[in-house]
C-alpha cells in the first residue's frame, strides 16, 4: 500500500508551476525521469509522423529538469533508461530509486 509521501510526491510531479528551488530533490527526480520518459517516447514516433512542436517541448521539459537536477549534484541517465520507465511504474520506480548523487 502506497504511503501518503508516494501520493503526495506523485502529486508533485504533474504541479507545473511551483519554484524549483522549492521542491524536495524526490520530486525533481520523479519530474526529471517523467519528462525524460515523455521526451523518449516522442522520439520513438519520430519516423512515424510524429509533431515536431510537441517533441520540441517534451526536450525542454527534459532538458530543464536534467540542468535542474546537474544542478542538485545528481547524475543523469540515459535516454533508455528513461523510455524504458515510461512502460510501467515499477520501472519508473527503480529509475527514481537510481539517481544517485555525484561523488565529487
Amino acid at each position: 500500500m502506497a504511503s501518503l509521501s508516494d501520493y503526495i510526491n506523485r502529486f508533485l510531479v504533474n504541479v507545473p508551476l511551483l519554484p524549483t528551488s522549492l521542491l524536495p530533490d524526490e520530486v525533481v527526480k520523479r519530474r526529471y525521469v517523467k519528462a525524460g520518459a515523455d521526451y523518449a517516447d516522442s522520439l520513438s514516433y519520430t519516423l512515424h509522423g510524429a509533431d515536431p512542436i510537441q517533441q520540441k517541448e517534451f526536450m525542454f521539459k527534459h532538458d530543464y529538469w536534467e540542468r535542474e537536477l546537474i544542478r542538485r549534484g545528481f547524475n543523469p541517465v540515459s535516454i533508455d533508461q528513461l523510455y524504458e520507465s515510461g512502460a510501467n511504474d515499477t520501472k519508473f520506480e527503480e529509475v527514481v530509486k537510481g539517481i544517485k548523487k555525484s561523488k565529487r
